[in-house]
């Protein structure tokens, strides 16, 4: 192998150590501060800020690591859209309107398990601020939540897992794409599609992050 091409291999693979991945998904997902979230949401909340933030948080963190869509899907999704939610072999799909490529593919849809679903029912009727904006995620004094508060809460639920990763949606997508390519190499072809993405997206963003996961493959 050329020093060249080491380098290449070797700077790929720092960088993806910098990356989250499901094991650090998973990681969180069965901490202690999960748990913590899930109990609040049991006994309805206390009514301080800590707690609002603890089961927020977790709420986003779920719905972000079980949809993969952009951050104003979560941040935009409105009361109203979560009431009119569809059922679909048992699960809950939210129409979010206001999103990036709205014009394009129409309204995102966001889909949460039975489960999921019930845990943010109880977030609206017992932890979620009674007043302010009409989304369904705020912040402690009823405001809006822009992109990078939801970034800082994942930095913060990722934080009290042990993970020292900084997470995106966007990153979030282009692991999706690294797991469906692994192991769905066939579905891989209409990624674009899946993604809400045009074609040009696909041929400049995903193949080239498939080509770097198998530039560090073993050979």
């Amino acid at each position: 192998m050329s020093s060249l091409a080491a380098r290449t291999r070797k700077s790929i693979a720092e960088t993806q150590d910098n990356v989250i991945n499901p094991e650090d998904l998973k990681q969180y997902l069965d901490s202690k501060r999960a748990n913590e979230a899930e109990q609040a949401l049991i006994i309805g909340g206390d009514g301080t800020r800590s707690t609002h933030s603890l089961v927020r948080n977790g709420l986003l963190m779920r719905l972000a690591t079980s949809n993969a869509h952009r951050t104003a899907c979560l941040s935009n999704m409105l009361v109203s859209e979560f009431e009119n939610a569809q059922v679909r072999n048992k699960n809950y799909i939210v129409n979010v309107h206001q999103h990036k490529t709205s014009k394009t593919f129409g309204p995102a849809e966001v889909i949460m398990d039975e489960n999921l679903h019930s845990d943010i029912s109880t977030y609206l009727k017992s932890v979620r601020p009674k007043c302010g904006e009409h989304e369904v995620f705020v912040s402690w004094n009823g405001k809006s939540m822009d992109s990078s508060l939801v970034l800082h809460c994942f930095a913060v639920e990722l934080a009290h897992a042990g993970v020292e990763k900084r997470m995106t949606c966007n990153t979030l997508r282009h692991l999706t794409v690294s797991i469906v390519c692994a192991v769905m190499p066939e579905e891989g072809r209409d990624l674009a599609s899946y993604m809400c993405h045009s074609t040009s997206m696909q041929q400049s963003t995903y193949n080239d992050l498939i080509k770097s996961s198998r530039a560090v493959s073993p050979q």
